[in-house]
């Protein structure tokens, strides 16, 4: 599989994501079974934080790539283009935000200040918010307008609160998540 391009846009994550999960053969798992995956990521990252006082570093930023891919996998099944739902939010001059960018955007939010351990919570927070948009797309409840851009805008607030943690840990999460795919790329698929 060809690497991320360096200054990885957000499309070019979702274009990253949908060829890796078609070759490590991924491709089964529906939306909901993603989401109880998030969930169990977002625990092992509060565990990662609460375990180290935030200090060791490359431990929450294996936790936070999981959580990113995790969040692009969902993104993808549901058919949304993050850089669309984000374009509102973000000015860059550039065609397409990056990950620097939306960090850009966590460090301005309102609350981005707070500790580890609250935004790890904010971004459980945003999770549970993704999982309730996402069951208004299946029909439960019935929501009739303007669903996808509900959920797309919960995906986005979850990468922004990504972002945020890593600001916080002066992480680049990008980094971050080309140490997890170089791990990932040795281990056996089924």
């Amino acid at each position: 599989m060809e690497p991320l391009p360096q200054h990885a846009t957000l499309d070019d994550l979702q274009e990253y994501i949908t060829k890796m999960v078609a070759e490590r053969g991924l491709a089964g798992p529906g939306v909901d079974s993603q989401c109880l995956k998030l969930g169990e990521e977002l625990g092992e990252l509060y565990e990662a934080a609460a375990a180290t006082g935030g200090h060791d570093i490359a431990a929450l930023g294996s936790e936070l790539a999981d959580c990113l891919i995790l969040t692009l996998s969902i993104a993808n099944r549901l058919g949304i283009n993050l850089h669309k739902d984000i374009r509102p939010r973000i000015e860059t001059g550039r065609p397409a935000p990056t990950l620097a960018d939306v960090r850009t955007i966590a460090a301005r939010t309102s609350g981005s200040d707070a500790d580890l351990t609250t935004l790890c919570l904010r971004a459980g927070t945003h999770a549970g918010d993704l999982f309730r948009a996402i069951r208004k797309l299946h029909g439960d409840p019935a929501d009739p307008c303007g669903r996808q851009v509900t959920a797309g805008d919960k995906l986005i607030e979850l990468i922004i609160s990504f972002s945020a943690i890593s600001h916080l840990l002066d992480l680049d999460l990008e980094d971050a998540f080309r140490a997890k795919e170089a791990i990932n790329s040795t281990r056996t698929w089924s």
